[in-house]
Parts: C-alpha cells; structure tokens; sequence
C-alpha cells in the first residue's frame, strides 16, 4: 500500500492522530489505534512531541485545559 500512495507523500512530513473525546479531553495517540499504522518506514514521521511520547513507551497523551 506505501508503496503506491509515496508519490503523494513527501520525505519527511509529518502526521499526527488527534482524539477529542466526548466533547471533554483531548489525546494525541502515540503507539496505539492509527498512529502505528501511518508511522511506517515508507508512511509519515510523527511530530517531535509525539516522537517524545512514543520514545517514552506511552499509548497517549492527554493534554490539560489551561483556565
């Protein structure tokens, strides 16, 4: 599948898997659900705050509402 979808990807871009979830948190998805499908050798790199959470062995990481 990479394989034929590369012409549309270019050498290093990123891509990264938001969750909003019941309207109330927010996860950035790191090794889990989608995420390890489009970090393939051949697919997208993750942004550098997702490179730090998938380094650290975490599934997610949720992010607080500042007030």
């Amino acid at each position: 599948m990479w394989s034929s979808i590369k012409p549309w990807i270019q050498l290093g871009e990123t891509a990264s898997v938001l969750v909003h979830h019941r309207g109330a948190r927010l996860f950035v998805m790191g090794n889990i659900g989608l995420a390890p499908f489009l970090y393939h050798p051949q697919g997208f790199t993750p942004v550098s705050k997702v490179q730090e959470a998938l380094a650290a062995g975490g599934p997610t990481r949720r992010f607080q509402q500042s007030r």
